[in-house]
């Protein structure tokens, strides 16, 4: 027991404070969250679909137009230097970052489980880490026009190493969060 009888019943008010508030507390005196009602958990599943929803769009969007990029990389890349486009290239791949942090963060928002949010963070990095070697790689192949067919094996090399550890890393993550197994299945459908 504590020597400190101020603390002691700094403790006891906290305490009584919390069982005022909301009825129950741990053994520790923190205050235990009420469960939430059958209607608030209904409500924050269908705005979360929502945001991840609205996240896929646009993530999907931003992926065609680095695709799009790429392939007019690559035409180009036989026809002559083409250093110009690693500008747009560049500006996809920026949108990709900031699309990734913005998806951690919607999903952080919603996860408490601390080891679904060590995968989380795990996955941000992987984003992060994939994105910058595609642009860099592409970026590479446009402004190093010698070696072409090597940069392109590198690349495509990559994106075949990248999806088995997406995949990977999305489906420990649906362990742990049945909202994003529930989405993968109707998009399956």
């Amino acid at each position: 027991m504590d020597d400190n009888p101020s603390a002691f019943v700094e403790k006891r008010r906290t305490i009584v404070r919390a069982i005022l508030e909301n009825g129950e507390t741990n053994q520790k005196g923190i205050r235990i969250e009420k469960e939430k009602s059958e209607e608030e958990k209904i409500m924050a599943q269908s705005v979360r679909m929502e945001r991840e929803q609205e996240w896929k769009r646009r993530h999907t969007r931003i992926g065609y137009a680095l695709l799009s990029v790429v392939i007019l990389a690559f035409a180009f890349m036989f026809f002559g230097r083409a250093t110009w486009i690693t500008v747009p290239l560049g500006l996809v791949g920026v949108a990709l970052l900031v699309s990734d942090v913005a998806k951690y963060r919607m999903r952080r928002s919603f996860l408490m489980e601390s080891a679904a949010q060590k995968l989380l963070r795990w996955q941000l990095v992987y984003d992060i880490v994939n994105t910058s070697v595609l642009v860099v790689m592409v970026g590479g192949l446009l402004i190093f026009s010698r070696d072409n067919i090597y940069w392109a094996f590198a690349v495509v090399i990559w994106g075949i190493m990248t999806e088995v550890v997406s995949r990977r890393l999305n489906g420990a993550l649906q362990a742990h969060d049945p909202m994003l197994r529930a989405l993968e299945l109707e998009e399956a459908r």
